[in-house]
């Protein structure tokens, strides 16, 4: 009985957020061995490489259910990773992402699919 207990205390403390994230792993080649990649910051920004000749836009975008900094790194590296992205910053404390993307690559319907894949709730923020 008290190692079913210790069992599920170890459980709760390794989900934290009620989400399914993948814990994101960084490998570093050198003297440091493979670590696990920290929580992200709210401020923090994640960015693309950029390409000459974009059509750069900016839009906001309400993310319901996004509420760890686990969520937030979730959405950036979803995001990051799409065609045309440029920058993303997922705020969870807001509740609120901001991605600056090449709109003759990518539109904001694809943007808020992208999101609902990883199980939030997406919409353009009103002005």
């Amino acid at each position: 009985m008290r190692a079913l207990i210790l069992i599920l205390v170890a459980v709760i403390l390794v989900s934290g957020c009620p989400q399914q994230h993948v814990t994101q792993q960084k490998v570093v080649i050198g003297a440091e061995a493979t670590s696990a990649e920290p929580a992200a910051v709210a401020d923090e920004k994640v960015a693309a490489k950029p390409s000459p000749n974009l059509q750069l836009v900016t839009s906001t975008f309400k993310v319901e259910g996004m509420d760890c900094a686990d969520c937030s790194k979730a959405i950036e590296n979803k995001l990051i990773g799409l065609p045309g992205v440029s920058t993303v910053s997922a705020d969870d404390k807001r509740g609120t992402t901001i991605v600056q993307y090449d709109s003759g690559k990518i539109t904001p319907d694809e943007i808020i699919a992208a999101i609902g894949t990883l199980k939030f709730k997406a919409s353009l923020a009103r002005p």
